[in-house]
């Protein structure tokens, strides 16, 4: 952050804050920890602290909430990261889901549908519908392994 980024900044800071200016020493002061972030860093920062109360934020309050939207900001990249590194590992391949379980979500669907509803199917119906596409769906299996033994 620059000297005249800084300025501006402390000029909304007193703006949003009448009665309670930083004067110019202060400025002077706060200006050598906060000059090593970008100006926009610590009007985030700045930003987050006036919407959460009414009292001129200090120093340290200033610089805990810049290392805090920094660990928010990173925390959230991460996960975006995460996410596209699954979606990409899962569009290369996996495993296409059995039909057997597919009719299985739906029955249970349709075992949660309201009472009177011409689609719904009773629990226990549905429960021994799903068990038998379970048992059928581990008989598939178990040949499909055997013929790979064989």
């Amino acid at each position: 952050m620059t000297v005249d980024e800084w300025e501006r900044l402390v000029l909304r800071l007193n703006a949003n804050y009448p009665g309670q200016q930083v004067e110019p020493p202060t400025a002077v002061e706060w200006f050598g920890p906060l000059s090593g972030f970008p100006a926009a860093e610590v009007w985030d920062a700045i930003d987050a602290l006036r919407r959460s109360s009414d009292y001129l934020p200090s120093l340290k309050a200033i610089l805990a909430a810049v290392d805090a939207n920094w660990r928010e900001r990173s925390a959230a990249r991460r996960e975006l990261e995460a996410r596209a590194a699954r979606a990409e590992r899962n569009g290369r391949g996996g495993v296409r889901m059995p039909d057997e379980t597919k009719q299985a979500i739906e029955l249970l669907r349709r075992s949660t549908l309201m009472p009177g509803n011409p689609d719904r199917l009773e629990p226990g119906t549905a429960r021994e519908r799903i068990e038998a596409l379970a048992e059928l769906l581990a008989e598939r299996v178990d040949l499909a392994e055997a013929g790979r033994l064989s």
